[in-house]
C-alpha cells in the first residue's frame, strides 16, 4: 500500500497528488481557493489604483467630473455701446425755418435818381415811393439764411411809384420804366451776410442781402446793405442798393423836352415783416 500523500514544505502538491483522481469535494475546494485568490488580486489592484486617503485615513472624495460644456456661445467682450443713430432731422420748414410776411402798411419801397433841368444850374435828386410791397421771407432761426424752398421773395408794384410830379410819374409809367407793361419788380433773397453766430434778439446788426432783382423781365444780381433786427415776432430792416444802371434793365435814357435824367438809380426798402 503506497504511503499517504502530504504537502511539500512550500504548500505545493506533489505530482502524485495532481495526477491522482480528484473527488467532488476536492474539486470544490480547489475552485473556492482559486476564487479567493482572484478576489485578493482584485482587491490589491483596487488599493493600488484607488483614490488617495486623507490624513484621517478616510478616502479622499473623488475629483469632480467636468460639467458639460454649454452649447450657447459665450457673449462677446464688453465694449462701449455703439452710438445710437440720430433720428432724421425734422424738415427745415417745420423746425428750423421761420416764416415772416411783409406788412405793406408799415413798409416802403423807393427809388432815387438825379435829373437836370436845362434851365437850372445844378441837378436835383428825385425820389419815388410806394407802399405796394408784399413778400414772404423764410429764414433760418439761427443764421437768418433763406430756405431753398419755398423761396424768399419781395414784390413791388411799380405802377404805384409816386414822386412830387404827376407828369414825371406818367412819363415813367408809359415811356421809360414802362411799368404799365411790366408792373412788378421782384427781389429773390439768396443769402444774408453779417449776422453774428450768437445773435441776441432785439439787437440791430449790419447786414447785406444778396439776391436777384428782376425789372422789366430782366434779372440781375443785386446786393442791399443796411441794418436789421428781430424782436419778438417782428423783423424790421432798412436796406438799400448802390447805384444801378438803367441800361442794365433795358430802360432807355430818360430825356424829355425840359430835362434829362442821369443814367443811374438806386433802390431802398424799409421793411416790417411779421412772423406767421
Amino acid at each position: 500500500m503506497p504511503p499517504a500523500s502530504s504537502p511539500n514544505d512550500d504548500g505545493v502538491e506533489t505530482a502524485q497528488e495532481v495526477t491522482a483522481p480528484v473527488s467532488n469535494g476536492r474539486l470544490r475546494r480547489l475552485l473556492l481557493d482559486r476564487r479567493r485568490s482572484l478576489a485578493a488580486l482584485a482587491a490589491l489592484v483596487a488599493v493600488s489604483c484607488g483614490p488617495e486617503e486623507s490624513d484621517d485615513g478616510q478616502a479622499a472624495p473623488a475629483a469632480p467630473q467636468p460639467a458639460a460644456v454649454a452649447t450657447t456661445p459665450a457673449p462677446p467682450p464688453t465694449t462701449a455701446p455703439a452710438p445710437t443713430a440720430a433720428a432724421p432731422a425734422a424738415p427745415a420748414t417745420a423746425a428750423g425755418i421761420r416764416h415772416f410776411q411783409v406788412a405793406g402798411d408799415s413798409s416802403l419801397a423807393s427809388y432815387t435818381t438825379r435829373e437836370k433841368f436845362f434851365d437850372q444850374p445844378s441837378p436835383i435828386f428825385v425820389t419815388g415811393t410806394t407802399s405796394a410791397i408784399t413778400g414772404d421771407l423764410h429764414l433760418d432761426r439761427a443764421t437768418w439764411q433763406p430756405a431753398a424752398d419755398p423761396p424768399s421773395v419781395i414784390t413791388v408794384d411799380l405802377r404805384t411809384l409816386q414822386t412830387d410830379s404827376s407828369r414825371r410819374d406818367n412819363a415813367i409809367r408809359g415811356r421809360f420804366l414802362e411799368s404799365n407793361t411790366y408792373p412788378m419788380a421782384t427781389f429773390v433773397l439768396k443769402r444774408v451776410a453779417g449776422v453774428p453766430q450768437s445773435y441776441q434778439e432785439g439787437t440791430e446788426v449790419t447786414v447785406v442781402l444778396e439776391g436777384d432783382l428782376t425789372v422789366r423781365e430782366i434779372t440781375k444780381p443785386v446786393a442791399w446793405q443796411g441794418t436789421a433786427k428781430v424782436e419778438g415776432n417782428t423783423l424790421t430792416g432798412k436796406v438799400g442798393t448802390s447805384e444801378l444802371k438803367y441800361a442794365d434793365f433795358g430802360i432807355p435814357q430818360i430825356t424829355i423836352r425840359i430835362l434829362a435824367v442821369e443814367d443811374w438809380f438806386k433802390l431802398d426798402m424799409e421793411l416790417t415783416a411779421v412772423a406767421q
